[in-house]
């Protein structure tokens, strides 16, 4: 049912999957748009004195446009960062000889998860406008649940279309187990950095760090029990199927056309 879905999805034009994504990205940031602080940019841009502490000029970002200027960049740099991120995962299976067809339906239904992905996380991000401590807490945890979710889901929508059969686990163990260590490692970094801290320790920091290390180890748990065993049994089973070699109609002679026999 899922491959029947993302194969009418492969009927949208690129363009407005591209359409799609950016418009949802932009809905993400509506939140840090509502709740903007033009402090928060002052010394990035080098516009406070060190010694004093007074703004020396601070026309540009007390200017009512500048935050939308800032908020709309953020939401096209996160496309971009995705088409790219997109691109190089293709390329790579290609190279790897996981796929060598189904490109644009790979990047259109990338682009339609990226979308949905964003307008649910949107959603969550305007927690940040009555309930700020929960949204500081929990939404980078939100954000990694929503991609491995949405993601999983689109790769076992376009598999049949856009993976090769043989490789239909490995492909999908090598993203994860990258994506999961990579998330893994980054909150036990933090955890025991705020832990290992010199300055007082934020128990809510290192809360929020264990929290979200759980739920990876949760979500590896449950990915492994309902998709990662019916993947690898399915891989299993395409690579026992020979296909048998092309015959002539029954003339077992035809091989020797062209050598005098």
């Amino acid at each position: 049912m899922i491959s029947k879905l993302f194969s009418k999805l492969n009927k949208i034009p690129g363009w407005v999957s591209i359409v799609a994504v950016i418009i949802a990205c932009i809905f993400s940031v509506i939140p840090e748009l509502l709740t903007f602080d033009n402090s928060i940019y002052q010394d990035a841009l080098g516009l406070m004195d060190l010694t004093s502490g007074v703004v020396q000029d601070s026309a540009t970002i007390t200017n009512p446009a500048y935050k939308y200027v800032v908020v709309f960049f953020d939401a096209i740099l996160t496309w971009i960062i995705m088409e790219l991120v997109a691109g190089c995962v293709f390329n790579w299976a290609v190279r790897s000889r996981f796929t060598n067809r189904g490109k644009q339906q790979f990047l259109v239904a990338t682009r339609l998860g990226y979308a949905v992905v964003m307008l649910l996380y949107g959603i969550f991000s305007f927690t940040a406008l009555w309930a700020p401590a929960v949204y500081n807490f929990a939404y980078d945890i939100v954000l990694f649940v929503l991609r491995t979710a949405v993601f999983t889901i689109v790769y076992l929508g376009i598999k049949e279309d856009c993976v090769n059969d043989k490789f239909v686990f490995t492909l999908y163990n090598r993203l994860f187990t990258l994506y999961f260590t990579y998330n893994a490692v980054l909150y036990l970094l933090f955890m025991v950095m705020e832990l290992l801290s010199t300055e007082t320790i934020v128990v809510i920091a290192v809360v929020a760090n264990a929290v979200g290390l759980a739920v990876v180890l949760i979500a590896g748990a449950i990915l492994y029990f309902t998709v990662y065993k019916k993947l690898k049994k399915e891989q299993e089973e395409n690579r026992k199927i020979i296909l048998p070699p092309p015959t002539d109609g029954g003339n077992n002679y035809e091989i020797f056309k062209g050598y005098g026999m």
